[in-house]
């Protein structure tokens, strides 16, 4: 959704859980918002996946969730 700077933008948030402790901590770090051109899921996806990359995070490693019946 555009915000006053008419620009299509997504927060990159990425949760953190940590099972070493009791109870379980889970933290969320906002790292940045991302431009986005195109919303379609494709484009989404590409985009989240390319700043993953970026800061050098292993894709195997991680969870997604999706919503609105899409596939991730």
């Amino acid at each position: 959704m555009p915000d006053v700077s008419h620009q299509d933008q997504m927060s990159f948030i990425i949760p953190s859980v940590d099972i070493s402790t009791t109870p379980i901590n889970v933290t969320e770090y906002f790292l940045e918002f991302l431009k986005v051109d195109d919303t379609s899921g494709k484009r989404l996806f590409e985009v989240i996946f390319d700043e993953i990359k970026c800061i050098g995070l292993d894709i195997d490693n991680l969870r997604g969730q999706g919503y609105d019946n899409e596939l991730i």
